[in-house]
């Protein structure tokens, strides 16, 4: 069986993921133990985070391309019958996250691409009943075109958030880390012996 093809850019909102991800880091950094808080390199803590947060829009490598032939019914998925036709499947490597294949621009189309995401390449399938190599070009070229223009307009949008991100890690893990030194300096201030106890 063909693997189906998804309908990109139209499942998440892009914005919504934009606003989560500062909400979601900080409580990430209110879970991090004492330890990791008072013992770590901040920088190397302020780097971790924002990776961990940052939404990476997926990077095409069109030049590497490849493409495969296959023989196929007009919808094998259904039990009608006629001609075979030619499928080449246009594959795409791509870097970054394949979740963001499926959020949505803040400008948008009402008539989105589709195409079958893997794990780490777009795939493009082109079925045609004759051999015009010219005319599956064509073809692969405009779908490709417009899901190049939705990766730049979410690029766009995710503009500026990797040091928006920074920031907020650097004020959160700042206000954590002054918290332990006044509640330390409020037990000095007692004049007890400090418990062995956790």
């Amino acid at each position: 069986m063909r693997p189906r093809e998804e309908l990109l850019f139209s499942k998440y909102d892009i914005q919504s993921g934009l606003r989560n991800a500062p909400r979601q880091m900080i409580e990430a950094i209110e879970r991090l133990s004492d330890s990791e808080l008072l013992t770590s390199d901040e920088n190397a803590l302020i780097d971790r985070f924002v990776s961990s947060y940052t939404i990476v829009v997926p990077v095409l490598a069109i030049d590497d391309r490849t493409a495969s032939e296959h023989d196929v019914v007009p919808d094998e998925y259904s039990r009608g019958g006629g001609p075979r036709q030619t499928e080449i499947r246009f594959r795409v490597p791509f870097t970054g996250s394949r979740e963001v294949f499926f959020c949505r621009p803040s400008t948008f189309s009402l008539d989105p691409p589709y195409a079958i995401v893997d794990a780490h390449a777009l795939v493009i399938p082109v079925v045609r009943s004759d051999h015009d190599h010219e005319a599956y070009k064509r073809e692969f070229e405009h779908r490709i075109g417009d899901i190049v223009i939705h990766l730049d307009r979410l690029r766009q949008d995710c503009a500026g958030q990797d040091s928006r991100l920074r920031q907020t890690a650097q004020s959160q893990l700042a206000k954590r880390r002054e918290k332990r030194r006044r509640d330390s300096e409020l037990l000095d201030k007692l004049g007890i012996p400090k418990s062995r106890e956790p």
